[in-house]
């Protein structure tokens, strides 16, 4: 297994690993030679993933995916009511001042003083992920090529220039918790999950005209008889007309001077949230293929009530990314993300309760350095070819 950091596009030939590129190809052959002409030669056995790990930007063997317990310690961010610290050398500090939270390791009473945040959903004048490295991601990574090959085959990082690879336009308006500058190195690898209660209140009578106008100009456009717009599955009517609520939340690095650099990202629609009491888990840690947790919601979903407080959990896409001392960790709670996702139409306001009884929590593991040698080890930079190259058709058992 081979985690790299890649987008699809580049991720498709490897970019910057010389021998799984199209040009050589020469890993593959080996692995295949081995497995499907019984050539034995089993190279990848002792440690059978190679995985990237942003941040160090080194390659890592490790024996197993995800990681042991004995390498891992569980960490929890509390999402807090006071502002986060403030960064005179970022102006997102004071263009989102009042959207930006403090994220940290231990709560007290002055975290749950004062207002609930709100995060608004107002689709007619702002969708988030335009400006974000969502754009790029669910371009199949495309907008990012010229940015990935000057970092992989040219040892030129030039992502800084690049605009989605900074959240800070994307991120104003949206609900940002972040923590004070870093003391020391944090590795965060594997699953993550967000826990939060909100309410929501949906309509606004300008915006529903604005929806209106919408409405009448689509079906004009595409010709859909009365029996289309009838039809409770149609999508338009659904994004137009239905109370809900899309939750996207974003894992970010954020640089000494600002730059937040999207990490991972998870997503919940609200009406497809667990809601089952005889459920025991709120995200799945097997990712068991068709396990009905992920269907029940699809087919069976939810709807929410106005003004009436629910609990969420946004399960997080794993990733292996070390935030490095003097950074910061930011937690991005918004409504939309488009084009990954086609948006909900309908405004809405969404109070966030954080006190005693609805701590909000942002759940991940940390990697510790133990069992070098034994569960996993650093793929050595030699010079001749790039590190995993190097390793990969160098090793054997």
């Amino acid at each position: 297994m081979v985690i790299g950091p890649w987008y699809h596009g580049d991720g498709a030939f490897c970019l910057g690993v010389d021998g799984m590129m199209p040009t050589t190809n020469a890993v593959q052959a080996r692995w295949f030679d081995w497995k499907i002409k019984g050539i034995e030669d089993p190279f990848m056995v002792e440690y059978p993933v190679a995985l990237y790990i942003m941040g160090e930007d080194k390659w890592r063997a490790e024996k197993s995916w995800p990681l042991p317990d004995s390498r891992l310690d569980h960490e929890i961010l509390y999402l807090s009511k006071k502002k986060a610290k403030y960064n005179y050398r970022d102006l997102f500090s004071f263009f989102n001042r009042k959207n930006d939270y403090k994220l940290s390791a231990e709560v007290a009473s002055k975290d749950y003083d004062g207002n609930n945040p709100v995060l608004k959903h107002r689709p007619r004048q702002q969708l988030h992920g335009m400006i974000s490295r969502s754009f790029s991601r669910w371009f199949m990574g495309i907008p990012a090529l010229i940015s990935q090959t000057y970092k992989y085959i040219f040892d030129k990082d030039v992502d800084d220039q690049m605009f989605y690879e900074d959240e800070r336009l994307d991120e104003i308006g949206v609900l940002t918790f972040t923590t004070d500058p870093l003391k020391e190195d944090i590795e965060i690898t594997g699953p993550m999950k967000l826990t939060f209660w909100s309410k929501t209140t949906f309509d606004d009578p300008l915006e529903n005209t604005w929806i209106n106008k919408f409405l009448d100009l689509f079906f004009a456009v595409t010709n859909n008889d009365l029996g289309a717009v009838e039809d409770e599955n149609n999508t338009v009517k659904i994004l137009t007309e239905e109370d809900d609520v899309q939750f996207v939340v974003e894992i970010n690095d954020v640089f000494p001077k600002g730059r937040a650099k999207n990490i991972t990202s998870g997503w919940l629609r609200a009406s497809h949230r667990p809601f089952d009491p005889e459920l025991v888990h709120e995200i799945d840690p097997n990712y068991t293929a068709f396990d009905p947790f992920y269907d029940d919601a699809d087919k069976h979903p939810n709807k929410i009530n106005e003004n009436e407080v629910y609990k969420y959990v946004v399960e997080i896409w794993p990733t292996a990314n070390v935030f490095k001392k003097g950074h910061r960790v930011r937690v991005s709670l918004s409504a939309s993300d488009f084009p990954h996702l086609l948006p909900i139409m309908v405004p809405c306001d969404n109070v966030i309760i954080i006190d005693d009884d609805h701590p909000a929590a942002f759940e991940f593991t940390s990697v510790n350095q133990d069992d070098e040698g034994i569960t996993w080890k650093w793929i050595e930079d030699k010079g001749e070819y790039d590190p995993l190259t190097h390793y990969l058709m160098s090793n054997g058992n």
